[in-house]
């Protein structure tokens, strides 16, 4: 009874912030799911470091555009959630019953936790958005694209693939040199030529020195 009274109080206290965060409930309930997937990713491994809060005060600036007091709000959020007893998976359910209709906003989720976890990613942590990754219905080799983008780890996982029967999917879509560079590119072997070109022009851009 107790960690029941306990749960609900953290649950209000999770809406209190929802609340206080601004812009419109849309907007309110994308931060707040947000912040609640990133606080579930940093305690995968079993604690937060300093510098690891360091690296997420940083993608509120740059990802969420937080900032002044809604950073304040966004870490009291966060640390609200890492009290609470309730799993990611449940967290990524609401986000996708939210935002069902919109591909390119899943997706944006899935970048944001990518770039949050691509510097130090734990076994755990990688195993969380993976399931995020399959239960939004996106193909895992754009995912995997997405972590060689960003300049991730790429032995562990991408072995890992080639061992299940996703990876026989995977290797025949991409072997060979030429399917490598669909792969590099985010794209894959059915993509028309105008999707390969954005792509590219793409990489380039935000690649040039």
């Amino acid at each position: 009874r107790k960690v029941a009274q306990y749960c609900f109080r953290v649950d209000c206290e999770i809406e209190r912030f929802r609340t206080a965060l601004f812009g419109d409930r849309k907007q309110k309930k994308f931060l707040t799911l947000v912040i609640a997937m990133v606080a579930k990713l940093a305690q995968a491994d079993g604690q937060v470091a300093k510098e690891e809060r360091g690296r997420i005060k940083i993608l509120f600036a740059n990802r969420l555009h937080l900032a002044g007091k809604d950073v304040d709000i966004a870490f009291a959020l966060f640390d609200e959630v890492l009290s609470s007893t309730r799993p990611f998976l449940e967290y990524a359910s609401d986000f996708e019953k939210e935002y069902h209709r919109d591909p390119g906003v899943l997706w944006s989720l899935v970048e944001i936790l990518v770039e949050f976890s691509n510097t130090d990613v734990s076994d755990d942590a990688e195993r969380m958005i993976r399931q995020l990754v399959t239960k939004f219905g996106f193909r895992m080799d754009r995912y995997q694209a997405l972590r060689l983008k960003l300049g991730g780890k790429q032995s562990d996982w991408m072995h890992e693939e080639r061992s299940s029967g996703e990876a026989q999917h995977t290797a025949q879509d991409f072997g060979g040199i030429l399917g490598r560079s669909y792969w590099v590119l985010g794209c894959d072997l059915s993509s028309t030529n105008a999707e390969v070109k954005r792509a590219y022009r793409r990489l380039v851009f935000e690649n040039h020195p």
